[in-house]
């Protein structure tokens, strides 16, 4: 007697070869579908970038603070091309001036997300974390503590910067006594332009003010500071002139020089002077020796100019032939004081 199953008895579905799986395989067969296609969706949730954290920076732009809000994905899904983990929002002069900055910045960043998302972004902003509790919109709290801590970054660099500059002035001070307190030397040149161009403004900015931009008042002070540095055996008057001057004062101590030279060689070195050296030397007198006429009390007390052009020349003030130079200088100035028909 045969055991199998008739067709009958499984529908006539089935040869009478096969036979039905058990109930409980079935069942495993399909919660293992159910599972994989579970997993399948999950792991693809997974591989979406997500919303990993929201931070709070602070930076200066123009000596100016600006709060910036950094949003920070599990994977490149921000920028043009989505390449890119990080998408930025700045805070605007308006933003942090309104009432309530913390909410115009949370609107602000959920709108550039949303901007993302709708450029093409596989962000997936619900997934579970951070993100959600942000991005939501119901935890006020969270977007309030974020700028908090954006101000309170703020405040700490500008006190921080300010602890700064303070220490530098006082630095600044105590070298500026130590060199007051110092003797003057030669020193080194400015080691570039910069420094000397700074240096150059200062100095300008202070004779500015302490002369009220008169420049009568100006020529005052700058003739008295340089009269107190030729004391000092290390500064050259020289090179505190202009270039136009200075090629002025190079060219009267060339003549200077050569008028020495040949006063000396008119001279000789016995104490007898022959006629035709003092003839020259007479003419060289009379046109060489410079009046001096004081125009004032103060320039009365000044070292008369004819007793410093004839040191500096080599004549002797007591000579005949200064004495007929003289003479004759005068004599000439009466000449070329007249004017018109006077002139014969």
């Amino acid at each position: 007697m045969s055991t199998r199953p008739s067709s009958e008895d499984d529908g006539g579905e089935r040869g009478s070869g096969d036979l039905a799986p058990p109930a409980d395989l079935t069942q495993k067969r399909k919660k293992r579908k159910s599972s994989a296609n579970s997993t399948s969706r999950d792991s693809q949730e997974h591989r979406q970038p997500a919303i990993k954290d929201i931070v709070c920076n602070c930076e200066v732009h123009y000596n100016s603070y600006r709060i910036v809000y950094h949003v920070t994905a599990t994977g490149k899904c921000f920028g043009s091309k989505h390449n890119l983990t990080r998408l930025k929002i700045n805070a605007t002069a308006e933003i942090m001036q309104s009432a309530q900055p913390w909410k115009a910045m949370k609107e602000k960043t959920i709108e550039k997300v949303n901007e993302a998302i709708r450029n093409g972004s596989n962000l997936n902003v619900f997934a579970e974390g951070i993100g959600l509790l942000y991005m939501c919109g119901d935890f006020d709290s969270l977007w309030e503590n974020l700028y908090a801590k954006a101000e309170s970054k703020m405040l700490s660099d500008k006190l921080e910067r300010l602890s700064v500059s303070e220490r530098r002035v006082a630095g600044h001070e105590a070298r500026g006594e130590e060199v007051l307190e110092g003797e003057w030397e030669e020193g080194v040149e400015f080691p570039n332009a910069s420094q000397k161009s700074r240096a150059k403004k200062s100095v300008l900015v202070s004779l500015e003010k302490s002369s009220g931009k008169s420049t009568k008042r100006a020529e005052s002070i700058l003739s008295g500071v340089l009269t107190d540095l030729a004391k000092e055996s290390s500064f050259n008057e020289e090179e505190v002139i202009s270039d136009n001057n200075r090629e002025k004062i190079d060219y009267v101590d060339r003549v200077m020089e050569h008028a020495s030279n040949a006063v000396k060689s008119l001279k000789g070195k016995g104490g007898t002077i022959p006629k035709a050296a003092a003839r020259l030397l007479t003419g060289f007198s009379a046109i060489s020796i410079p009046q001096d006429q004081a125009e004032s009390d103060d320039d009365e007390k000044k070292p008369s100019l004819i007793r410093k052009f004839m040191k500096e020349a080599g004549l002797n003030p007591r000579a005949k032939y200064v004495k007929e130079g003289l003479k004759n200088r005068a004599e000439f100035d009466k000449v070329i004081a007249r004017h018109g028909e006077e002139i014969q």
